[in-house]
């Protein structure tokens, strides 16, 4: 088992024990998502999808079959779940650019609310920008005119 409660050594044993053979499973939280290698790992299901980013979502499947051969990816949400859900997980079957799924990710959820006194980390917003407006079009627009 890896959380993010563990100490860094503890993690890294449990990581070692399936890269080494010594465990088949392993149970984690995002704690494996990013900067970790974990060799053997040829299988990822992912338990309630649906509250779970799809950049998030993204770097778990990235370090799925890392070392080659063939790799699953299993995303398993709440059967009642809104069309939305459907349409936002659909980007990671439609998509494997990490650039593209947080562009729609970003157009699906939301921005949030930036203010330093909100805890808003997704949903509909009324800026990107601390205090100014500015939509979705502006904001490709100014990325399309600086790169």
């Amino acid at each position: 088992m890896v959380h993010s409660r563990m100490e860094d050594n503890e993690k890294r044993c449990a990581i070692e024990a399936l890269s080494k053979g010594e465990a088949d499973i392993l149970v984690a939280t995002t704690a494996v998502e990013v900067g970790v290698n974990i060799l053997r790992l040829t299988q990822a299901i992912v338990v309630d999808a649906e509250k779970f980013g799809l950049v998030s979502l993204h770097q778990i499947r990235g370090r799925v079959a890392r070392q080659g051969g063939e790799g699953q990816f299993d995303l398993l949400f709440n059967p009642t779940a809104t069309t939305n859900v459907t349409e936002r997980l659909n980007v990671l079957v439609e998509h494997s650019s990490g650039f593209e799924i947080a562009k729609r990710d970003l157009q699906l959820r939301g921005g949030g609310n930036l203010a330093t006194d909100s805890n808003q980390q997704s949903g509909q917003s009324d800026s990107f920008l601390l205090g100014r407006s500015i939509s979705h079009d502006d904001l490709e627009y100014v990325m399309a005119t600086i790169c």
